[in-house]
């Protein structure tokens, strides 16, 4: 006796509608990207109790014709796809024609429609499909689904409540409107307007808008045909997000793809720590033939012909969105000197410019006379590579001199090596120079106030800001981009040691390490691999002699042994700026928090250190004010 049975309509209505419609975010999803296949430059959205007791779509579409209304009820039934080959190149959201019959199998469910100046309305309750009626005209397509899963109440009961339900739709609509700048959108949550996006607001501001006021800059990225445009927050407004604020689209249809993802996250590498997540939208806009959409009952997910291409694209478009632009800050203009106040600048425009060209323009941004000692001859060490010895003995006849120094000692590009003279003159250099010094100086006017707790420099802006800046984050941030720079210019200083030092290791790290020798070698490491799980190192970086040689070296190797591939360069450059800068409970001269500020707003990202944490955090002059009640 057969026990395989045929379903019956009604059952099989009711399984295909659980694929299409999980919950009302898919009724409201699939409606939606309806009326953008219809033409519609404005849609209107509403709905109650989260969509369980009413969802509304109002859009001003082309509309559908009479003798269509039926057939759009019907399962398989499209005007988007009439081959195979429409389905895998569709260039439009729908293509399948089930949404219509699955949403009106579950919801009191009718559609209103205008077209050539006439308007017809036909009703659908829980699958059983009313007569066409004339009605009063319209322009375009009213769509309402009521009391939806009622005649399901075994999928109601798991629902979500009806916040969380609405909470969903409102993201929804957030994130279609971002993916989709040019169609306005307004959405009312029981019966109150919730959100609103203009057409005449673009990707930048509407992202503001939805993420609640951070900084959004754009970026490009083109390649054969494939164009990425990327919205993305600065790396200093990347705090207090989840991954779910990384917003991806295709050809205007929004999707999910934790491989897109993970090509945003990578392009903040080195930018904001770990584990944090910027705001980014993604817009992804490619020949439908080369992405098929046909993967997932939700076409939530997409699959592209060559997906490495379109990583490599969005990773391009979300660092040429930021890069160069460092923090967002908000202040303009030059260095003010000690002793001269904002306030003397900005009692009077016309007086302001006499001071500035008396005491700030014409004006180098160090002494000529010295009323304070070149860096490289401060009493203060801070700032120079001493620290206490804990390094084997070194032949001091192998010491050469170094090539360039990793501290604020620093002031010209392209050092000759080994120049011994060089450090004898400083104070001529800075002097010689003061227009390069000048002209590296940040497009910001600022005046150091001084040091907070021996870590901490503040700076007053014209703007009426308070900058308090990590010394130790930004002076890494210097090292780190010089380290970048000079890589490849010319190998590091090294020193041969006397006394070989040993190193125990992992069996895994001593078989990978030699894949990574011309990296350690670069930055002035030599080492012999001695046994199964030992090696011997030869010669170090001069920065580190007088520190744990064993502890640094291991930490190289095990950073770069046990990191990606993409990673592995940047993590001992990471790695030797951090030892080498200065450090909190370093005391510092104006004259020093100067040109570490000077040199931080010249690099290229100054709103991060190379682990990604803040460097500066800025409060008002309002803000402050605000604290006294003023």
């Amino acid at each position: 006796m057969s026990v395989i049975k045929r379903l019956s309509p009604e059952v099989a209505s009711k399984i295909a509608a659980g694929e299409v419609v999980e919950k009302p975010f898919n009724v409201v999803k699939e409606l939606i990207e309806n009326s953008c296949d219809a033409g519609a430059s404005k849609i209107i959205v509403e709905v109650n109790e989260g969509g369980l007791n009413k969802i509304k779509i109002i859009d001003n579409g082309k509309g559908i014709d009479k003798d269509d209304l039926p057939l759009a009820l019907e399962r398989f039934a499209t005007s988007k796809a009439a081959t195979v080959e429409d389905v895998y190149s569709a260039a439009t959201f729908g293509f399948r024609g089930e949404a219509l019959a699955a949403i009106s199998s579950v919801s009191d469910f009718k559609i209103t429609s205008g077209k050539d100046g006439k308007a017809y309305t036909i009703a659908c309750q829980y699958g059983k499909i009313c007569d066409i009626k004339p009605t009063a005209a319209v322009k375009g397509t009213i769509i309402e689904a009521d009391r939806l899963f009622e005649n399901l109440p075994a999928r109601r009961k798991f629902l979500k409540s009806s916040k969380s339900l609405e909470g969903e739709i409102i993201k929804l609509i957030k994130h279609f409107s971002l993916i989709n700048p040019e169609i306005d959108i307004i959405l009312k949550c029981n019966d109150k307007e919730v959100y609103h996006a203009l057409s005449s607001d673009d990707t930048v501001v509407r992202a503001s808008k939805v993420f609640n006021g951070k900084a959004f800059c754009k970026g490009v990225a083109e390649y054969a045909g494939k164009k990425v445009t990327a919205c993305a927050t600065l790396p200093a407004a990347s705090d207090r997000l989840k991954r779910d604020a990384i917003i991806i689209g295709v050809n205007g249809r929004l999707i999910k793809d934790a491989s897109l993802v993970q090509a945003v996250i990578n392009a903040y590498h080195r930018l904001i720590p770990d584990g944090r997540f910027p705001a980014a939208v993604i817009d992804i806009r490619i020949n439908p033939d080369i992405v098929d959409a046909n993967v997932h009952p939700a076409k939530l997910e997409v699959r592209f012909v060559n997906a490495g291409e379109i990583f490599s694209l969005v990773n391009d478009a979300v660092a040429n969105s930021f890069k160069g632009k460092g923090v967002n800050t908000g202040y303009t203009g030059n260095y003010i000197q000690q002793g001269y106040t904002i306030n003397d600048i900005q009692d009077n425009k016309e007086q302001s410019n006499i001071e500035y060209e008396k005491h700030v323009k014409n004006k180098p941004v160090f002494n000529q006379a010295g009323s304070y000692p070149p860096f490289s001859k401060h009493t203060n060490s801070s700032l120079n590579t001493s620290y206490k010895d804990e390094s084997p003995k070194i032949n001091s006849a192998e010491v050469p001199q170094p090539a360039y120094t990793l501290s604020l000692d620093e002031t010209l590009e392209n050092i000759p090596a080994y120049n011994t003279d060089i450090y004898d003159n400083t104070a001529a250099v800075l002097n010689d120079n003061r227009d390069t010094v000048d002209n590296r100086i940040a497009s910001g006017e600022f005046r150091v106030i001084g040091q907070v707790d021996k870590t901490y420099i503040i700076i007053e802006t014209l703007n009426k800001e308070i900058l308090f800046i990590d010394q130790h984050a930004a002076h890494e941030r210097v090292l780190f981009e010089k380290i970048q720079s000079d890589n490849t210019a010319k190998p590091k200083p090294s020193i041969v040691l006397h006394d070989e030092v040993e190193v125990v290791m992992t069996d895994e790290i001593i078989e990978n390490i030699d894949r990574f020798k011309l990296i350690i070698e670069s930055f002035g490491y030599g080492y012999k691999i001695t046994g199964i799980n030992k090696l011997e190192i030869l010669r170090v970086p001069y920065t580190i002699i007088r520190k744990n040689i064993a502890k640094e070296f291991t930490n190289i190797a095990v950073d770069l042994c046990l990191t990606g591939k993409s990673k592995q360069e940047e993590a001992p450059r990471a790695m030797l700026s951090c030892k080498s800068a200065i450090k909190a409970g370093d005391e510092l001269t104006y004259a020093e928090m100067e040109y570490l500020v000077t040199l931080l707003f010249n690099t290229n990202n100054f709103g991060t250190c190379p682990h990604g944490r803040p460097i500066i955090y800025m409060m008002t002059v309002q803000e402050i004010a605000r604290k006294f009640y003023r």
